[in-house]
């Protein structure tokens, strides 16, 4: 099987060009597998791995306690391993492909609290008071704009990063919208734009 493994590795390594942080996930995940295939007395020819193998290990994983999202790596891992073995002829079946991947926990996404928001903004109204260089007051302004952006809206990272003036329409009165990129329009919440309008 380490044979199979160490083609699978150049293979990502030269076809698919990716990370070696990557690199380094794969070959631990498979070099793991082989380790629960040594301790079950199975076979390390990857042509004797079949479904109740993975499902064994996916088991001891389990048991393990380890995260559902590492071991859905690991079943990922298995599941281009075999991928690529059938495609090359050293298998004749991706025995991984019956493996329904385990649903991972979703995070809440963290927020600033309203107070901890307006002291951001409380600070950065602040900054902008004190004597400063042009090019520093515009650059302040600029941060306000955003954190009111952010604050106001909701929206996303990347989604900021692609506005354009005309994304955002000042004339809609309370309920001003940003117009994202391939996104529902987002209300601005209150009518604080006046940092955003005024950095345009």
């Amino acid at each position: 099987m380490m044979r199979a493994v160490r083609y699978f590795i150049q293979y990502l390594k030269i076809e698919r060009n990716v990370s070696p942080h990557t690199l380094r996930n794969y070959l631990s995940d498979l070099s793991h597998f082989r380790l629960f295939l040594e301790s079950v007395g199975g076979g390390h020819r990857a042509d004797n791995i079949d479904l109740i193998t993975l499902r064994a290990y996916l088991a001891a994983l389990k048991k393990r306690g380890l995260r559902k999202a590492t071991v859905a790596r690991k079943l990922a891992t298995l599941r281009s391993f075999f991928q690529y073995l059938t495609r090359e002829g050293w298998v004749d079946q991706n025995p991984a492909r019956w493996i329904c991947t385990p649903k991972t926990e979703k995070r809440l996404p963290k927020f600033l609290t309203v107070d901890e928001a307006q002291r951001l903004m409380a600070g950065k109204e602040r900054s902008g008071q004190e004597t400063v260089s042009r090019k520093e007051a515009e650059r302040n302004l600029r941060d306000r704009a955003i954190l009111e952006t952010f604050y106001s809206t909701g929206i996303r990272v990347s989604e900021l990063v692609l506005l354009k003036e005309g994304d955002i329409d000042f004339q809609a009165g309370p309920c001003n919208r940003v117009r994202a990129r391939q996104a529902a329009p987002l209300p601005w919440v209150g009518s604080s734009f006046a940092t955003p309008k005024e950095t345009l």
